[in-house]
């Protein structure tokens, strides 16, 4: 746990230095730096200071941090549900077998949810520069956008549901982590077994 939350703040930390000591090309970024701006240049940004829709010094700043909340609790929130779920899971009877079960649904899990996340990345880029635009033929591209990924999102879901309730596919999934004969396999599929629907 502890080691995932350092690499998660190695990774933020380093994201953060690259986007303040790399510069954009181009001319308008010349004196560019993460949080001022040339007052004679024509960049905007919800980030700098002093902008004509900042309503003041710094505020763009803080409005920016203000809709990022959202997404940093959402993050915060769902890593702390895989520490406490990992905590439970080392504390109950059977403990290599439970935590081997643990991590066995996590990773599907997360295999699962990494493929619709992806949907929902290239929805939000190619949506958030349509809004920018956003005339009447936006709009329709828009619109035929959020049909198409609400149709590949529930194709992926209903895909995934019924791969993990087929058993020949539930156990072909399942026998891909557990390769290794042992003492404690069979204890580690009925663990599975057990939570399985929930995933």
């Amino acid at each position: 746990g502890f080691v995932g939350l350092g690499s998660y703040a190695a990774s933020s930390l380093l994201g953060l230095t690259l986007v303040a000591t790399i510069r954009p090309k181009g001319s308008a970024f010349e004196d560019f730096s993460l949080f001022s701006r040339r007052r004679d240049t024509t960049l905007t940004s919800p980030l700098l200071e002093g902008g004509e829709a900042d309503g003041g010094e710094g505020e763009g700043f803080w409005r920016f941090a203000k809709d990022g909340s959202a997404m940093m609790i959402r993050s915060l929130a769902l890593q702390a549900s895989f520490m406490i779920a990992a905590f439970i899971a080392a504390r109950l009877p059977q403990q290599p077998e439970t935590l081997a079960a643990h991590g066995i649904v996590t990773q599907v899990w997360m295999a699962t949810s990494y493929i619709t996340d992806g949907y929902a990345n290239v929805g939000t880029m190619i949506g958030g520069s349509l809004f920018g635009c956003w005339g009447a033929m936006e709009k329709e591209l828009f619109r035929r956008l959020t049909e198409r990924l609400l149709f590949c999102g529930l194709i992926c879901g209903l895909s995934f549901s019924v791969a993990m309730l087929v058993p020949d596919v539930r156990d072909s999934i399942i026998s891909v982590f557990t390769t290794k004969d042992s003492e404690g396999k069979p204890i580690v599929i009925d663990h599975l077994m057990s939570v399985w629907l929930l995933i």
